[in-house]
């Protein structure tokens, strides 16, 4: 018979935190900025990067706001932003963003 193994350490489960909050897009040209609120439950992991994407355009950031460039005028883009921890990827929170199209110029009258 063995000595008894000492007892076993205590760990914490860590997973992905939850989605971030209250996503806003405001578009500028071919431009958005994203925004949004940090996730209610982290998951128990540390931050990694938040990552926004918006048709195949993609920020990452440690930050919550970042801008979206290279996005065509006068669309309507669905905009995803997830949490990523050491505890894994969170579920994308979404919202869209629609680009202005640029206003054409005013005719010109020819008075000849």
């Amino acid at each position: 018979t063995s000595a008894a193994s000492p007892a076993g350490v205590a760990g914490v489960l860590v997973g992905p935190s939850s989605s971030p909050r209250k996503v806003n897009a405001s578009p500028s040209g071919g431009t958005a900025t994203i925004s949004w609120k940090k996730p209610s439950k982290s998951g128990g992991g540390k931050l990694v990067e938040y990552v926004a994407r918006a048709g195949s355009q993609t920020c990452t950031t440690k930050k919550k706001k970042c801008k979206i460039n290279g996005l065509a005028l006068g669309r309507t883009y669905q905009v995803t932003v997830t949490t990523v921890t050491t505890g894994g990827r969170s579920k994308p929170a979404t919202t869209t963003v629609t680009t202005i199209a640029p206003i054409p110029p005013k005719p010109q009258q020819d008075i000849t």
